[in-house]
């Protein structure tokens, strides 16, 4: 790099030089950088009385070889490289920590099948309400609420097998053929298939049977195959008055089975006003 130094001029307009930047009488030419040790002077009214200031020219720019060859965008070094330079966001401790703000519930191994399936859906929609998609994270975040007995039986999965890689599907899978038998499913498959309202109210009626039909989702393959099955279900005296309308949505035939049996106590309970001669409230 060449350094070029401040050359001032004197009152009389001829160029002057400092003691330590020698001129023509130290064998130095203001004019030629090459004669004086690669130096050259320019002028700078800044610095007065024959001092010199020393201006830095740039650098020069830097040549790229012709037989320079880029890495290749797939290299895989440079990959690993990029995925380790990126903070993982959310730590797994942060990550542990929001989790554990929604207050999850536990597992201790209870027996009854409904309490085993109705924690693993809760999990289940704790873990897609955060978004958390990594089979690893959600499978450790699950089992950290497992207690007991269920605690137990994770910890002899793992000694039995590796379960670093374990995706959430096969957690699931593995969760529910020990804690929700096939045996159980099967029969809750066949009281769906057999379900009528009966005594139940319309309320309690469409409880049960979103509950069964979970489990028989291949016997209802549609909204409309839910509806008619839902529709055939119901007390006679209200699927007379709904078959007819010829509802295609399920909800449509459960607001309508619902308005009915309304409209159906409102009319048994004025008829008994009527007969016990108290007031009727419109």
């Amino acid at each position: 790099m060449v350094e070029t130094r401040a050359r001032t001029t004197t009152r009389d307009g001829s160029p002057g030089f400092g003691v330590n930047n020698p001129g023509p009488a130290h064998g130095g030419d203001p004019t030629n950088p090459d004669a004086n040790n690669g130096q050259a002077y320019v002028d700078n009214p800044a610095y007065p009385n024959d001092n010199r200031a020393p201006v830095h020219a740039p650098p020069p720019p830097m040549v790229v070889p012709n037989d320079f060859v880029a890495p290749p965008a797939d290299n895989p070094l440079l990959r690993e490289i990029a995925r380790m330079l990126v903070p993982r966001q959310p730590t797994r401790t942060h990550l542990f920590s929001e989790f554990r703000k929604q207050r999850p519930p536990v597992f201790q191994g209870d027996p009854n099948p409904k309490v085993a399936e109705s924690w693993l859906r809760q999990i289940k929609k704790m873990l897609d309400v955060m978004r958390i998609q990594g089979d690893a994270d959600r499978v450790d975040l699950a089992t950290y609420q497992l207690e007991g007995e269920a605690d137990n039986w994770w910890n002899m999965i793992k000694d039995t097998r590796n379960t670093t890689n374990m995706t959430w599907a096969q957690f699931e899978e593995l969760f529910l053929e020990k804690h929700f038998p096939a045996t159980v499913k099967e029969d809750m498959i066949q009281e769906f298939l057999s379900l009528r309202q009966g005594g139940m109210t319309v309320t309690q009626y469409v409880a049960r049977f979103e509950e069964l039909a979970r489990h028989a989702s291949r016997f209802v393959g549609d909204d409309r195959d839910k509806a008619r099955k839902f529709e055939w279900g119901l007390d006679f005296s209200l699927r007379d008055k709904i078959v007819p309308l010829r509802l295609t949505s399920y909800q449509g035939v459960v607001d309508a089975a619902l308005g009915t049996e309304r409209e159906r106590n409102d009319t048994k309970r004025v008829l008994n006003q009527k007969k016990t001669g108290a007031p009727t409230v419109g």
